[in-house]
């Protein structure tokens, strides 16, 4: 992984170096922070080159002059001596506007009403996966739509950057970076500590932008029907970017309308999961973003836009923020309807059965499976409407969530409120726990946990609305996990139906190594898998699959990140290894691992999704053609920050 950035580099980015030369600051950056012997000479030049600079606020044709002629010296040995670790140079920044020294300019940061925008100037950032930690200049929470509008004029005044913010299940290092603007349409107030539950957002009942209960409403907090079709089984909705997944599931419920797929937790917001490229579950589902018809959005100029062009939107429906700030998107739904559900627990072998001939590891050697066990299986993806399987570590057995959406109708909720308030305080109580088995060592500490999570599960035949089986476990956002999620595309037989044999070597695969490794016990909650479809959208790691077998690993915070970073590592390259079109889900963990040595950042950019990185470039060019006019380079200026800089705009 990377060495730690010295504190030269710290002083010097303190003093001005990422608001002068953004895009090129990355690649000076890299060198910065992997070459010590160049440091002192570096940051010499470089405060020159930014006074030079900072006499007019503009880059002149010499000033540019001086600035290539740095890059000559330095980062050209750097080039030829790391070649691997050095991204290329960023857009060109002739002519660019420098940002402003001096106090940050708060006054024309408004809301609606003409109040200010709550904000903080002292805020310590850290991500729910605790492995993002920086120190953003501002942090703004607007409640108006004027108000994240202002906030994006305030940005572009100061020649800062703004990320938006999400809440749970975040790993990578997509969010706002030292020194930069963060946005968020909830505050920690609304959605409570890391590890607690959502505070003020369980309204018995829902209306159209009515949440009940006294709760604080916000313009980005609304569900709004924007039309049906002429039979009535669909619907076109549209959601603000404050509202949760929570929020969404009580309307649901009090409305009759469902929507076709949905992560599973409920303590998110639709914008944050569609935006990342989140997925559910089912053979003939994509994501969440293919279902998106509408993105309304403040751009780089502080202007409210909307993309609704079906060839746009595969780059406007999941951006990863790099368009703007997201105020609503619209989403399909449909009539709602009732999933049978029926949970099993099951031998390991029988439930999924391994390929044949494959060396199972000792633990299943005397269980055996049948043909019928293996159609069984292949039932349970092709002819169901959601399909997962889990395994916990260092068990025999297995639990399997496959159901049908054939169910009659009923009221009944799967999760009630007091069922919901137990399984979030049996997660925050494991959550605690989990520190203090430390002194246990890793394999016992697994099987423990695993021994538990399946005699937990139900295994109960029951019938629910579709929009609440899609969310059958609640609280799990309080039990804080290292997760990595791979995706691996699923070819056609001859006959056209999905080679399943892809999942069953995978599947196995994975669990084969982790048993290997027991004595350092990688992976201490569970393997998880779903199939699904492939997806139109153009960052999603599923584009241009046929179908897609997901597979997930999580550990907890015990594992030492070493021995789940080196673990990560080998599981991705055995599945690459025998499937080749296999990527990694961008918002979870990824950007920090390696692939045969190399940095997986720069195998992604230049290998795995070179084609659909250009072609997602093209889509923000196309949609700054309309409108209010903007380049890509506005949106890199703006909205990226150092991973995206080098992914994307590099």
């Amino acid at each position: 992984m990377s060495d730690p950035i010295p504190d030269c580099i710290k002083r010097a980015k303190k003093e001005g170096f990422d608001n002068v030369w953004k895009d090129r600051s990355g690649k000076i950056c890299e060198c910065y922070a992997h070459h010590p012997e160049m440091h002192a000479k570096m940051r010499e030049e470089l405060l020159e080159l930014i006074k030079l600079a900072e006499d007019d606020g503009v880059v002149t044709a010499e000033e540019q002059k001086e600035i290539d002629a740095f890059e000559a010296k330095f980062l050209k040995t750097a080039d030829e001596k790391y070649p691997v670790i050095a991204p290329a140079a960023g857009p060109e920044l002739k002519g660019r506007v420098l940002a402003k020294k001096g106090p940050l300019d708060f006054k024309n940061v408004k809301e609606r009403n003409g109040k200010p925008v709550n904000r903080k100037t002292a805020f310590d950032f850290e991500n729910w996966g605790q492995n993002v930690k920086n120190k953003p200049a501002v942090a703004f929470y607007p409640e108006t739509k004027i108000g994240a509008q202002n906030v994006v004029k305030f940005a572009k005044q100061h020649g800062l950057r703004v990320r938006c913010a999400g809440y749970r299940h975040s790993w990578s290092e997509i969010f706002c970076e030292e020194g930069q603007v963060f946005l968020s349409f909830l505050t920690e107030a609304q959605v409570g500590v890391p590890n607690a539950p959502l505070k003020n957002l369980e309204p018995p009942s829902m209306c159209f932008g009515c949440f009940g209960r006294g709760e604080k409403i916000t313009e980005m907090m609304f569900i709004k029907m924007v039309s049906r079709s002429t039979d009535g089984k669909h619907a076109s909705v549209q959601i603000g970017a404050a509202t949760t997944n929570d929020q969404i599931l009580n309307w649901c419920l009090e409305n009759g309308w469902t929507l076709p797929l949905n992560v599973i937790l409920v303590e998110v917001t639709l914008s944050g999961t569609s935006s990342s490229c989140s997925h559910g579950a089912g053979i003939n589902f994509k994501t969440l973003s293919d279902i998106i018809t509408a993105v309304e959005y403040v751009n780089v100029n502080g202007d409210i836009e909307e993309v609704k062009d079906p060839k746009l939107l595969k780059t406007a429906a999941g951006a990863f923020g790099l368009l703007g700030v997201i105020l609503s998107v619209t989403i399909r739904m449909d009539k709602m309807t009732y999933a049978s559900l029926e949970p099993a627990t099951e031998d390991a072998v029988k439930a999924f059965p391994p390929p044949p001939g494959y060396p199972t590891p000792r633990r299943f050697k005397k269980q055996t499976y049948s043909k019928e066990d293996v159609q069984k299986f292949e039932d349970r993806i092709l002819n169901t409407y959601y399909n997962e399987f889990f395994w916990f570590p260092y068990v025999p057995k297995m639990w399997i969530h496959a159901w049908k959406n054939d169910g009659k109708k009923t009221s009944r909720k799967l999760v009630n409120r007091n069922e919901e308030r137990w399984q979030r305080f049996t997660s925050d109580v494991i959550d605690a726990f989990v520190p203090l088995t430390k002194g246990i060592p890793p394999y016992l500490r697994a099987k423990m946990f695993s021994s538990l999570a399946v005699g937990n599960l139900s295994n109960t035949k029951e019938t629910v609305p579709l929009a609440d089986a899609l969310h059958f476990r609640r609280g799990i956002h309080n039990y804080r996990v290292m997760d990595m999620e791979a995706e691996i595309p699923i070819p056609a037989l001859e006959n056209g139906k999905p080679d399943l044999m892809v999942c069953r070597y995978a599947w196995w695969d994975a669990i084969w190594l982790i048993e290997k490794r027991r004595k350092t016990a990688p992976v201490q909650i569970a393997l998880e898998l779903r199939v699904f479809n492939g997806s139109d959208v153009h960052l999603a790691p599923e584009n241009g699959n046929l179908w897609t077998c997901s597979i997930e690993i999580l550990t907890n915070e015990s594992t030492p990140r070493e021995v789940w970073l080196a673990f990560c590592e080998e599981v991705h390259e055995a599945w690459k290894g025998r499937y080749p079109g296999t990527r990694l889900h961008l918002a979870k963990q990824w950007n920090e691992l390696r692939y045969k040595g190399k940095p997986m950042v720069g195998y992604y950019k230049n290998v795995m999704m070179k084609d659909q990185i250009a072609r997602f470039k093209k889509g923000l060019r196309d949609i700054g053609a309309i409108g209010s006019k903007f380049t890509l380079e506005d949106c890199a200026e703006r909205f990226s920050n150092p991973l995206f800089d080098q992914l994307v705009f590099s």
